[in-house]
């Protein structure tokens, strides 16, 4: 198992984590203060990123930052603030980039996006507590490039490059 509720992290910090290329940068809100995190044991460049009980997980992007190289990756990473340290997680079952990432009752869903070749209506689900990806449904109407997900009680909202907008009823 790799997250016990007992072990949850209390803060009243309340911080911003941006993806800058190559690195994440960490902004405290009420302070101002903005410092890198650690390098993720395999650099990623561009993932998608989500908060899941104070633990960061960091999956997809594309293997390097060179304009000729579009390979996505399926690695996961989760970074434990505690102490500093990134955990490599199980990877997702498809290679992604340009995807949303969302969390929902206790799981990550990564949401449509590319590979290398072909633009993906596809989706998985991420079960944090057995470290497993499995299949979800496709997502209605073809393939999307996403870029931004939020969740509310029952629906995963994800927002799309051609300026669409779709709500998933789980």
């Amino acid at each position: 198992m790799l997250f016990y509720v007992t072990c949850q992290i209390r803060s009243v910090h309340h911080k911003l984590v941006m993806c800058h290329d190559d690195y994440l940068v960490c902004y405290d809100l009420m302070t101002g203060a903005e410092t890198c995190l650690r390098d993720t044991p395999v650099g990623m460049y561009s993932p998608c990123v989500a908060v899941v009980d104070n633990f960061l997980y960091v999956c997809g992007g594309k293997y390097d930052s060179t304009d000729n190289n579009e390979i996505a990756t399926a690695r996961c990473h989760r970074y434990d603030p505690r102490f500093d340290v990134w955990f490599e997680l199980m990877s997702m079952n498809e290679a992604r980039k340009d995807f949303a990432m969302a969390e929902f009752d206790g799981h990550l869903y990564a949401i449509a996006g590319q590979d290398e070749n072909i633009v993906m209506h596809t989706s998985e689900r991420f079960s944090i507590a057995e470290n497993e990806w499995t299949s979800v449904s496709p997502i209605p109407g073809g393939a999307l490039y996403c870029h931004q997900a939020s969740d509310k009680p029952d629906l995963i909202n994800f927002f799309c490059h051609q300026t669409s907008y779709y709500t998933v009823k789980l």
